[in-house]
Formats: C-alpha cells, structure tokens, sequence
C-alpha cells in the first residue's frame, strides 16, 4: 500500500525477504534493543498478540502504552507498561524513546478525542525526532514482525536482476 511518495519496490523469493530489502533500502534498521507498540483498536490490539510473542522470542524488550499493555500480559506476553505522555506520568512512551530503549515503534491510533490524538501525534512525533522507524498500519506491522522472525540480515543478500524468473 503507497502511504506517500517515495516508495521503494524490491524483489525477493517472498514477503518477508521483498519486504526487508525495501525497507532497508530506505535505511529501516532491525530492531536490537526494544519495541514500544501501543495499538488503540481493541480489536487489533488481540490481534497482535502472536506478533508480540515473535518479538519476545527474539529477545526484544516490549514497551506498550496502558491499554495495549493489559491485553498482551492478559495472553502471557511480558511488557513494560508505559504511561501516555498526558498523564504527565513517568515512565512515559515518550521517555522510553527518548531513552533509546525502543528501535522500533509500532502506533496505530484509532483517535476518539484531542487527547488521544495528540498522545498518538507526540509518539510518532518522538519516533521520527530520533530516528526511530515508526510502523502505523497493524497489517505493515504484522508483515514485519514475521519477516523480522523468519530472516536474518544474511538472507538479503543483493542478487542480479536474472537470478529473479518471471
């Protein structure tokens, strides 16, 4: 799905490998440290719940605003609970990126209210301030997560445009 201009098209044997590459050709790095993810549909948030074991299974600390933090520990996934920076509450989403615990942001927002919309506005605010590669999309944000699960940065390797068959 185009999002804005400037897209990036790769080739790979599937998904995951044509996804990496043409998010590391525009200077995505994998996640080492942590991920904050705070998901404000209900619905998703559940949804997201196999992805957040992957990215427990591979050693990444999970940081998740209150209400997407309740869902994943009520299914047994470990995360640091984190407050919305309106509550003027520390830890804050905000101090964790600022912190440089997290390398990678997943926000998908589901706006009711100005308050909500500036917490969601200063997290993806934060992340593109520190460089932090931000997902907004919870299907972009599944996708990753498998090919982030299924591929080590030796799979992507740099091929010459036959080794593709049509």
């Amino acid at each position: 799905e185009m999002a804005s201009t400037g897209e990036v098209g790769c080739f790979g044997e599937d998904l995951d490998e044509a996804l990496l590459k043409s998010l590391l050709s525009t200077g995505f790095r994998r996640p080492q440290k942590g991920v904050l993810v705070a998901i404000g549909n209900d619905r998703e948030k559940e949804r997201f719940v196999p992805y957040a074991r992957h990215l427990e299974a591979m050693g990444l600390a999970l940081h998740a605003t209150p209400g997407t933090a309740r869902v994943l520990e009520a299914h047994g996934v470990s995360c640091a609970a984190v407050h919305k920076l309106s509550t003027g509450k520390s830890p804050s989403s905000v101090d964790v990126l600022t912190a440089g615990l997290a390398d990678l942001v997943i926000n998908v927002s589901e706006t009711f209210n100005e308050t909500e919309a500036l917490d969601g506005f200063t997290i993806r605010r934060t992340a593109v301030d520190h460089g932090v590669p931000l997902v907004t999309n919870t299907q972009l944000a599944r996708a990753l997560v498998l090919a982030l699960s299924r591929r080590s940065d030796e799979d992507l390797k740099p091929l010459p445009w036959s080794a593709y068959k049509p």
